[in-house]
């Protein structure tokens, strides 16, 4: 018997030797699955840099994440990794260093959404990335030396300060590069040596210490950022087509600008006539106002005005309100008057029609049934009688000034939608109003990560935010956890901007998940572009010490919100 065993075991012995078949040990886990992946880098990738990839593997955190060096296969640069992956989706992306500063973005320098690899692939992924938001300068090289050569519009008063604003100074007109206004054969120009330590540098001009006096195009229009993707080799040349405005130096005298504008017919005669524009701040409150008069059965308005910069922008209207503002014949909107200079003469316009009249106007009906009118129109927060919350900041307690400052925040509800209004000034910024809803475990408390990163903290979760830069359409998105946040934009019932001023949006409240009863808490903030923080919010929060433009701000205080 003990002989016979002796053989079973042998022989068992010589089967598991040959085949491998030995017995799984009990609770042992299946092998962590390895992805293999090679990403081919953009040619202005040092070929000293670390490449960091950065995702749900390691908890979106730089500490964890996997590395590489820049290797080179026919000229082409690239980095490659092996992951060790639990689970999918695997989602990731690249950065060019420990920092969200300098994460990968598509060929236009705009954001990404989150790659994504479903479930464990059978060969090598392969991925392109387009560019870096920033590549890091290591800290042992020299700054690089840029030097820029401005040629400035002729309107350009030759005793100007011409300032060169961009990410190398923070943005900030303190540690900005100025430049007096030289003259080469008849042409006007600065001239900027800059110490440059990271790249892309993004840069604008303006013709004084402020975002009034921003570069624009030949027509006007605002601009993009000027962009160097890395180090030139030589002078790089811009040129200038337009200030936004030219500031008029303390000592010198106003210029007096007379204008007669010719009234239409319907306009009550003891009506009092407003010029409202940059002059005033575009407030009724310090506006020019005139009296109707008539001459040869037309009536009109005259204005003698005080104007320290041009170009003087301005409208009219019937009363101490944008809702009496003037319109075309066929109703639609006007925009802004412009007087580019100095006029030698008297001025003269036409107003062919008003939006409203003060005199004639009926009542009007809150719309309590219908909700907040999407028109740009932001009277009817006034008379709405439905649930609002309005927050107002009349401070101007920006810490970048009256240009990007929140002046007024407000949501309403209905029966179905959720209303979010905003009145703000945005140059070169944008705006953010966050929601988090009570009680709810989703969404992060860090919004550093993902799309519209910022440097700004909260003391409760938020799950929503709608987001715009200056006054472009707004976008609604979601933050699903600390790792991913989603474009909702497309839930967005309607939406009106009013340029220069803010803008009204609707969304269903199944869209957000709220039900009545539910409370929700929000806040406005003043944003930044990637990685910044927030210089005005509202309702008001505390600065920390020494805060600059990408110290992140805690937000503490939000405004309450019962849907009813």
């Amino acid at each position: 018997m003990r002989k016979s065993l002796f053989y079973m075991v042998a022989l068992l012995s010589i089967v598991f030797a040959l085949t491998g078949c030995l017995p799984k040990t009990v609770g042992q886990e299946p092998p962590v699955p390895v992805v293999s992946i090679k990403a081919y880098l953009p040619g202005n990738t040092p070929d000293n840099a670390t490449i960091y990839i950065v995702g749900n593997y390691c908890g979106w955190g730089f500490d964890n994440a996997a590395t590489s060096t820049v290797k080179t296969e026919d000229g082409q640069k690239y980095a490659e990794f092996e992951l060790q992956v639990t689970e999918f989706p695997l989602k990731y992306k690249y950065t060019i260093g420990p920092s969200w500063n300098y994460v990968e973005k598509d060929a236009e320098g705009n954001e990404i959404g989150d790659r994504v690899i479903e479930s464990a692939p059978e060969g090598v992924v392969i991925d392109t990335v387009a560019k870096w938001a920033a590549i890091p300068t290591p800290p042992s090289e020299e700054p690089t030396i840029v030097n820029i050569k401005a040629y400035l519009p002729d309107e350009t008063p030759d005793d100007a300060t011409i300032y060169i604003v961009g990410n190398y100074c923070g943005w900030g007109f303190d540690n900005a590069a100025t430049s007096t206004v030289k003259t080469e054969d008849g042409q006007k120009y600065a001239e900027f040596e800059l110490q440059v330590t990271e790249f892309p540098l993004k840069y604008k001009y303006t013709i004084g210490p402020s975002w009034n006096y921003v570069e624009k195009d030949a027509e006007g229009n605002e601009i993009g950022d000027r962009v160097i993707e890395s180090a030139p080799e030589g002078v790089v040349i811009d040129t200038v087509a337009k200030w936004a405005a030219i500031p008029t130096p303390p000592s010198e005298e106003p210029t007096i600008v007379n204008i007669k504008a010719y009234l239409p017919d319907e306009t009550p005669d003891d009506a009092t006539i407003y010029i409202v524009g940059n002059y005033c701040g575009w407030g009724f409150d310090n506006a020019a106002t005139s009296t109707v008069k008539t001459e040869d059965g037309q009536k009109y308005a005259e204005f003698e005005l005080q104007i320290t910069e041009f170009p003087f922008e301005y409208k009219y209207t019937v009363g101490p309100d944008w809702k009496y503002e003037e319109v075309k014949a066929d109703g639609s909107r006007v925009d802004n008057r412009k007087i580019d200079s100095a006029p030698e003469s008297l001025v003269e316009d036409t107003v062919e029609k008003w939006k409203e009249i003060p005199e004639s106007q009926e009542p009007t009906e809150p719309p309590s049934e219908e909700g907040i009118i999407i028109d740009g129109d932001f009277s009817d927060w006034e008379s709405y009688e439905g649930t609002k919350k309005i927050e107002i900041d009349s401070d101007d307690d920006s810490k970048w000034g009256a240009t990007n400052d929140v002046k007024w925040l407000g949501v309403a509800v209905d029966e179905e939608f959720l209303y979010i209004g905003a009145q703000y000034k945005a140059s070169g910024n944008g705006f953010i109003v966050y929601i988090s809803k009570e009680n709810d475990d989703t969404g992060a408390t860090d919004m550093n990560f993902g799309g519209w990163p910022r440097a700004i903290t909260f003391n409760k979760k938020v799950q929503y935010f709608v987001a715009t830069w200056e006054y472009q359409d707004p976008q609604l998105w979601q933050v699903v956890d600390a790792q991913t946040k989603t474009d909702k934009s497309s839930s967005i019932s309607d939406k009106y901007v009013k340029q220069n001023e803010g803008y009204e949006i609707k969304i269903p409240l199944s869209e957000l998940g709220l039900e009545i009863g539910d409370k929700i808490y929000f806040v406005g903030c003043i944003v930044g572009g990637d990685g910044a923080s927030s210089p005005d919010t509202i309702p008001d929060n505390d600065y920390p010490e020494n805060w600059d433009w990408n110290v992140p701000i805690n937000i503490t205080t939000m405004a309450e919100f019962v849907i009813p």
